[in-house]
């Protein structure tokens, strides 16, 4: 099992399935499921290994195998993944306004490529409703004017579905650009 679960580490927690004191566990971490290469390893008489120092947002594999005293290993136990958590966006921005669509820019942190930004919306700067999901800024956005404020805001999500906290609101007026009519057509000459 996972536990606390952080942008740059976790614990990996296993039973001690009947062994007896003076087992030693291996366990070790990777990014492939085959475990090549092996990123880091443990060898403890503990239940639980602290890995850390890990990249952001990123799926890590993890297998544990017992070791008795006269060093005789078992196989190693089933491989379980989690994710590292995501760091949250920075400085979102409006960087273009155009007719019903909104472009957004962002920092991403220090986040994966795999990491998922959801982009919210509002008209109040309360009430807010989840419009899109990218892997990249910028972004372009439909906005709710014309003639209307709107509100922004971006989370990052990492490959479990674990949202950060949104960054700060931005917003920005989109004005009406409906274009004018009544020009009288001339006969040509």
């Amino acid at each position: 099992a996972f536990s606390n679960l952080a942008t740059t580490g976790f614990i990996v927690g296993w039973a001690q399935n009947g062994n007896p004191g003076g087992t030693t566990y291996a366990a070790e971490i990777s990014t492939f499921s085959n475990f090549s290469p092996v990123l880091a390893s443990s060898v403890t008489a503990n239940t639980q290994a602290d890995f850390t120092g890990l990249e952001v947002s990123v799926r890590y594999y993890a297998r544990v195998k017992a070791i008795n005293q006269n060093n005789v290993s078992t196989a190693y136990a089933a491989a379980a993944s989690t994710y590292t958590l995501a760091n949250p966006p920075t400085g979102t921005q409006v960087t273009s306004v155009s007719i019903g669509t909104v472009t957004l820019a962002w920092s991403g942190n220090g986040n994966s490529a795999s990491t998922v930004y959801k982009i919210a919306r509002s008209l109040d700067n309360s009430n807010y409703e989840v419009l899109a999901a990218t892997y990249s800024s910028p972004a372009a956005i439909a906005a709710l004017g014309p003639e209307a404020a709107n509100y922004f805001k971006v989370a990052a999500e990492n490959g479990a579905g674990i949202a950060t906290s949104y960054d700060s609101a931005v917003s920005t007026f989109v004005p009406d650009y409906t274009p004018p009519t009544g020009i009288p057509a001339t006969p040509a000459d």
